[in-house]
């Protein structure tokens, strides 16, 4: 009983900065809606399983993005990154956005938004 209860409480707190469901709920919400949803970086195919998406993800690697971004303004984003001490991030320009793992955020914006705030400009 007390080994399931440390379980269950275990999954509130610093596990959550693993779970991608929400976001994986909102990925699905937003292609089933017609959305473009592009993931920058090395993807694994989570919100595919875990959004039971119908369409694959669009991946932008490299400096690739930057050009698809340009060209798909209103393409919904996924990135992580990682947080310096007493950066502060305009919330407003998130779509989505959560602790992820160690010292990261996982979050979602606008292609245009994207290219402003995390690519140097565009």
């Amino acid at each position: 009983m007390i080994l399931s209860l440390f379980i269950i409480g275990a999954g509130r707190g610093p596990l959550q900065k693993y779970n991608l469901q929400p976001l994986a709920r909102l990925v699905k919400k937003r292609m089933d809606a017609g959305n473009c949803v592009a993931y920058i970086g090395a993807y694994h195919g989570e919100f595919q399983f875990l959004g039971r998406l119908k369409r694959p993800l669009v991946m932008l690697k490299g400096s690739r993005f930057k050009e698809y971004l340009k060209e798909h303004p209103d393409c919904l984003a996924i990135d992580t990154l990682r947080i310096k001490p007493g950066r502060n991030l305009e919330k407003e320009a998130f779509l989505y956005i959560q602790p992820f793992r160690e010292e990261r955020i996982i979050f979602m914006v606008k292609g245009r938004t994207y290219l402003k705030y995390f690519s140097g400009g565009g």
